[in-house]
């Protein structure tokens, strides 16, 4: 078995274990009894679990288990959990296992010993960079550099230009190093033929950071097939990050056929420096080629990446698009103060209903002033945020209001007064010139115990106009007053239709039985 596929065969049962229930979730004397079972699988699980639980206790117990383990797959569990507690008391057994035994076991050995902190290890590794094996001599070098020491980027370099196999083993470690001469060494196997190499490659330069992979991975964005390929390349340039040109390279990718792909482009633009993606997801939020999943999530991630030089650029533009339904907080208060006053109607009109949507006492001040505006939209978006939050000090400056405004938004109005319980303000609509609002007035009285509409509902049940008439019966039902009963019935002989006679004869049983 290879290494790459003896690595993701223990990550799953790494994963599998902190998930479980079972045996190995929690004792750690019941794992270590599990080393001792005759069964290869339950040794190499609980050997696993031992590094997974994270306790310095096992180390004793790993190292008289590895002493005397013979399959190779428990050598690796048993020496990845010793990387994983990086203790010093592993370090000689550690040394021994990277010289005696097969490359597999000694590769796992100095990748757990690249882990540990202890003077004893550098010479060590330093020896293994003379080994007969390529393979050896580049995890020797790429330990080494975890202890920060450089000695084995040239031998590394050297082994790129042997096999295939061994030259897969140097770009895994020259991902460890963030010298020029690393990025460089590693550039040219963009162009290797073989996918493998190509796609290990992308990743080492993204793990380098050095900033002379960009052209390079910026131009295999241009040429590259492989969809695995492209979205490593996407990756490695977020990480690596400084160039104004990986932007607007990666922002065609938002409207990729591959969701993964498209993904990866925003979070790449998210994590580029100075903000220079900020712009690209605003208008990848915009853009009708990407999907509407990605279009939200491009949003969603400018705002939070946003920081002073594109906040108030990604709020104005949440501001002016209203398929996306927004709450702010109170940091963001001061930029939507400001847009309050944009000259675009529906930036004005969200930035008042956004400081509205915070409900802080002092906010409501400013969007009173939103009442004087003279887009009728935006004094209705206002009214409806008053209601919706039952901000009684907003409704009651609302009947200065009531008088002089329009038709449509009066209705809303008497709404708000509805849902703040402000009565006063309802009896304003009773004498309302327009009779549709003087009966929703009564309706809304009636729902809250008031019956000061009766005259509005006795003429309401007389009136031509169905939609008026069914108010006018909804109103009665809600009011129980007996006083309309006559009234009930003299619609009820006086409409030919069956069922809203039924209806009537109903609303009449249920205000006799109240």
């Amino acid at each position: 078995m290879g290494r790459g596929k003896m690595k993701r065969g223990i990550l799953f049962i790494a994963c599998f274990l902190l998930t479980s229930t079972g045996s190995f979730a929690g004792r750690l004397e019941d794992t270590f009894d599990k080393l001792k079972s005759s069964e290869t699988l339950k040794r190499r699980q609980a050997a696993r679990a031992l590094g997974s639980l994270q306790n310095k206790k096992a180390v004793s117990e790993i190292i008289f288990a590895l002493k005397k383990e013979i399959t190779d797959e428990v050598k690796i569990a048993l020496i990845d959990s010793l990387g994983i507690l990086k203790s010093t008391a592993a370090t000689s057994l550690l040394i021994e296992k990277a010289k005696k035994e097969t490359d597999a076991v000694r590769i796992c050995a100095i990748i757990a010993l690249g882990k540990i902190t202890d003077t004893e290890i550098i010479p060590e590794l330093k020896k293994l960079l003379k080994d007969k094996s390529p393979q050896i001599r580049c995890y020797a070098a790429g330990a080494l550099r975890k202890q920060e020491n450089k000695d084995g980027l040239k031998i590394i370099i050297e082994v790129l230009k042997t096999s295939p196999e061994a030259a897969l083993s140097a770009i895994k470690n020259l991902s460890e190093f963030s010298e020029k001469k690393a990025a460089e060494s590693l550039i040219p196997f963009l162009k290797n033929k073989d996918t493998l190499m190509r796609l290990h490659s992308v990743w080492a330069l993204g793990k380098t950071g050095n900033k002379t992979a960009v052209h390079p991975l910026l131009e295999l964005l241009k040429t590259e097939k492989n969809r695995g390929i492209l979205l490593k390349t996407i990756e490695a340039l977020g990480k690596i990050g400084g160039e104004e040109k990986i932007a607007s390279s990666v922002y065609p990718f938002l409207s990729h056929e591959y969701k993964s792909i498209a993904l990866e482009a925003v979070k790449t633009l998210s994590l580029l420096e100075n903000e220079s993606g900020i712009s690209y997801l605003v208008a990848g939020a915009k853009d009708e080629k990407v999907s509407r999943e990605i279009q939200r999530l491009c949003m969603t991630s400018a705002r939070q990446r946003a920081g002073k030089r594109t906040r108030e650029e990604v709020i104005k533009a949440l501001l002016g698009d209203t398929r996306w339904t927004m709450s702010w907080s109170k940091e963001e208060a001061d930029v939507l103060i400001k847009f309050t006053s944009d000259k675009n109607e529906i930036v004005r009109t969200m930035a008042y209903a956004g400081l509205a949507g915070i409900n802080i006492e002092k906010y409501w001040e400013i969007i009173k002033r939103g009442l004087t505006d003279k887009s009728s939209n935006l004094r209705k978006a206002i009214v409806s945020k008053i209601g919706d939050f039952k901000f009684n000090q907003g409704a009651e400056n609302l009947k200065e209001f009531f008088p002089r405004e329009e038709q449509e938004l009066k209705k809303t109005i008497l709404e708000t007064f509805y849902k703040c319980s402000l009565k006063n303000g309802l009896q304003m609509g009773l004498s309302d010139g327009d009779f549709y609002n003087q009966l929703t007035a009564a309706n809304y009285l009636s729902i809250l115990g008031d019956n000061s509409g009766y005259a509005a509902v006795v003429k309401g049940l007389g009136s031509e106009d169905e939609e008026i008439r069914e108010l006018a019966l909804e109103t009665s039902l809600n009011m129980k007053d007996t006083r309309i009963i006559p009234h009930l019935k003299n619609l009820q002989k006086k409409v030919k239709d069956k069922t809203l006679k039924k209806d009537i004869k109903a609303i009449i049983k249920a205000i006799k039985n109240q």
